[in-house]
């Protein structure tokens, strides 16, 4: 099928099957309610930009051969995104996932601009691709983006990357002023270079004899990662010289209660807006083979929300799991 439609049917439904391909000739707009494809989905023509106001669901190929393909729709992908040198794949404002399964391939750029996000919720090697993050783009999920010898990640904005990267090729941070975090593991191959101008932290930092040019990258520590720590209730203790009811007593102090198999140092936290968190002093009993006690002073404020962090022997890291618990006192 040759595509030169220039606006299509904004509700419709394109379902491209195993087998067929759909080939977009020339540089077209294409505005329909989603489109599907299980076969090949090609843009094989046109030197300037095709525009997919469409949601885009991949589970075949995506081929660009020619040009740009502007996606203002959000996206998902399972299948193979196969970019073409001097091509460019472009996310506009807009989310695109990458699920299991998803491989992207070829010389050519997936451009990620405005507030468009990069759903990782897969390891993905991106190899010679060149992938930008420009404007206030931004990428979550729990996984590992990696590349190899030919291959760019381009950074030139502030941000912060919640998950592990391996470089095989190059990292680079554009400007002196930008501040970059990645949370995880950064892993530096002997084939790949940072160019890093900027201030660049990373959670772990390990080096197989690649290059740095500028900036060593600064490691901060692994945040915590989950582990088997339930909350299982909490209590307000008055204290011992007050003789006020317990909700009208502004001296009272706070026990929380979990469970776990895991053994090690624990550390109790507080938020007030579950975003920014802060270390408090605790008293830790073991209370059964697996229950455990925190009795905490009093904070002075009506309301908090407290997490329990997890240190297994022998390690640094911290484990938790996102449980909290809500105290109040009015």
């Amino acid at each position: 099928m040759h595509s030169t439609l220039d606006y299509a049917y904004p509700n419709g439904i394109v379902r491209n099957l195993a087998g067929a391909s759909l080939d977009i000739q020339g540089d077209r707009r294409m505005d329909f309610g989603s489109v599907e494809n299980l076969g090949k989905l090609i843009k094989s023509s046109g030197t300037n930009a095709t525009e997919l106001h469409s949601t885009l669901i991949n589970r075949g190929e995506f081929q660009l051969k020619s040009g740009t393909l502007t996606v203002f729709s959000a996206s998902t992908n399972s299948g193979t995104l196969s970019l073409d040198v001097n091509t460019t794949l472009k996310i506009d404002n807009t989310p695109m996932a990458l699920e299991p399964g998803a491989v992207v391939s070829g010389a050519g750029t997936l451009l990620f601009v405005n507030n468009s996000q990069l759903f990782l919720l897969s390891d993905v090697n991106f190899g010679s691709t060149a992938v930008s993050f420009s404007g206030n783009s931004s990428v979550t999920g729990n996984s590992r983006m990696s590349n190899g010898p030919g291959g760019q990640f381009l950074i030139d904005h502030n941000m912060t990357i919640p998950l592990s990267m391996t470089v095989g090729g190059q990292l680079t941070l554009t400007s002196p002023s930008l501040t970059v975090t990645l949370t995880r593991n950064l892993t530096l191959l002997t084939t790949g270079t940072i160019n890093n101008p900027a201030t660049f932290r990373v959670g772990e930092f390990v080096n197989f004899g690649g290059t740095v040019v500028g900036n060593a990258p600064i490691v901060i520590g692994l945040p915590p990662t989950f582990a088997g720590v339930q909350i299982t209730g909490f209590s307000l203790v008055p204290a011992e010289n007050s003789t006020r009811p317990l909700r009208t007593s502004p001296t009272a102090s706070v026990q929380l209660h979990w469970e776990t198999e895991s053994v090690g140092d624990f550390i109790i936290q507080s938020s007030m807006d579950l975003l920014y968190w802060r270390t408090v002093p605790a008293v830790v009993t073991q209370v059964s083979s697996s229950g455990y006690r925190a009795d905490l002073p009093d904070s002075g404020a009506s309301q908090g929300f407290f997490r329990v962090l997890a240190r297994p022997p022998g390690t640094d890291s911290l484990r938790s799991r996102p449980s909290s618990s809500l105290t109040e006192r009015r």
